[in-house]
């Protein structure tokens, strides 16, 4: 093996592997590591078509808004979904907060789906997007009223000419 990036990682390492095996029948680190140490079992392997056993969609969750988290009907709702095989909603759980989402990092959780039937795994992913614009209380339900949570940057949107003044305009009497 060669390292050739300092950031180098096997893909889908913040998947759920069981799900990539029974997607692909293995993942890249079990492929590596027969490669290293069943070096006449992965080469038999080549030869072998590649095959997609079941369909897999990681789905990062949008929030149109931000707010003290009251309930996450999302957990209970999305499971029950057909294709729906797992998730992860620790962040705004434990934090109890939903950030609007700006980037892939924002995003309160994410859902993976998974299933046989790749138009199935489509119609999920679907009515998710369809939640997700129309229905944000069935998924996250926020207090009522404004953010919370306090914006350390606020004295950055106040223009300067309404708090820096002159030593002139600001000197006392």
């Amino acid at each position: 093996p060669v390292l050739i990036e300092c950031g180098a990682r096997p893909m889908g390492g913040s998947f759920p592997q069981d799900m990539v095996r029974d997607c692909l029948g293995s993942t890249q680190l079990d492929l590596a590591l027969m490669a290293t140490l069943e070096p006449g079992t992965f080469l038999a392997r080549l030869n072998e078509p590649y095959a997609v056993r079941k369909h897999f969609c990681v789905k990062y969750l949008i929030s149109s808004r931000q707010g003290a988290l009251d309930a996450t009907p999302a957990v209970s709702l999305l499971t029950a979904l057909p294709s729906a095989r797992g998730g992860n909603f620790i962040h705004c759980l434990e934090d109890g907060h939903v950030d609007r989402t700006v980037d892939l990092l924002s995003s309160p959780a994410m859902l993976f789906l998974c299933h046989e039937n790749r138009e199935l795994v489509r119609q999920d992913h679907e009515l998710v997007r369809d939640l997700e614009s129309e229905g944000q209380n069935l998924l996250f339900e926020l207090s009522p009223g404004a953010d919370l949570r306090p914006d350390p940057d606020w004295v950055r949107r106040i223009p300067d000419e309404l708090w820096l003044k002159s030593e002139e305009v600001g000197a006392p009497d």
